[in-house]
């Protein structure tokens, strides 16, 4: 048998993929070579690049979300490598880049719990800049938590990543921030703001030229929510 088996990448292209067997190996040979950092920062820098360039939709319509969602599933073991190497290494920016963009995918399928431990680290170890990492990190973490329902304490940090995303005029933020302030409206049973929310998230989702399954989520909950709210 080869060493290498092939998958389908994200993009439909073939990806070969090492045994873990082998991979364990070459890392071994890797830390006798001293080379082993080296090769750890690579991988990390590779994961937090991946994530990044879908997060929440900057892929065509071609890639699904259900399929982006599955990829990341596989990669977990990669993905927990690359934030726990980050954390060891003292790179709180990478995890907190990692973790926030990774927010979506923990909300959605249900890793709530690890989602919040990476970023509520991230978040403790990171100067307060106004960055995308940053705002992208407070919205993640306020998603989670409107998930697992704290909602007075999530609206504070998606307010704070609105700031953020605002200033440094990041749209694509400004509409998730937006989005999930609406949401958090909207299981606090507050019909019209939640209305008022979702209508100006689903605008700027289209504006952005957002994935068809995204603005059906969205315009589906404001209708919804219209019709919840008639007498």
């Amino acid at each position: 048998g080869s060493l290498l088996h092939l998958e389908d990448d994200l993009r439909g292209g073939p990806r070969y993929v090492m045994l873990a067997t082998i991979r364990a190996f070459a890392l071994e040979q890797l830390t006798r070579a001293g080379d082993e950092d080296e090769t750890r920062q690579r991988h990390a820098a590779y994961w937090v690049a991946f994530v990044e360039q879908g997060y929440p939709n900057h892929f065509g319509p071609a890639t699904g979300i259900d399929r982006r969602l599955q990829q990341l599933e596989k990669e977990l073991p990669n993905l927990r490598a690359a934030l726990a190497f980050m954390a060891e290494a003292g790179n709180a920016d990478g995890v907190l880049r990692l973790a926030g963009a990774l927010a979506v995918f923990c909300q959605l399928r249900s890793h709530l719990h690890e989602g919040r431990q990476w970023l509520e680290w991230a978040l403790a170890h990171t100067v307060e800049v106004q960055t995308d990492a940053r705002c992208r990190a407070l919205v993640g973490f306020g998603l989670i938590r409107w998930a697992q329902g704290e909602y007075e304490q999530a609206a504070p940090l998606v307010h704070a990543a609105l700031a953020i995303a605002d200033q440094i005029g990041d749209t694509e933020i400004v509409a998730h921030a937006i989005h999930v302030l609406g949401l958090i409206e909207e299981r606090q049973q507050r019909w019209e703001q939640a209305e008022l929310l979702l209508e100006q998230a689903l605008g700027l989702w289209r504006a952005l030229g957002a994935q068809e399954q995204l603005l059906e989520v969205v315009a589906g909950i404001v209708l919804a929510q219209a019709l919840q709210a008639l007498p």
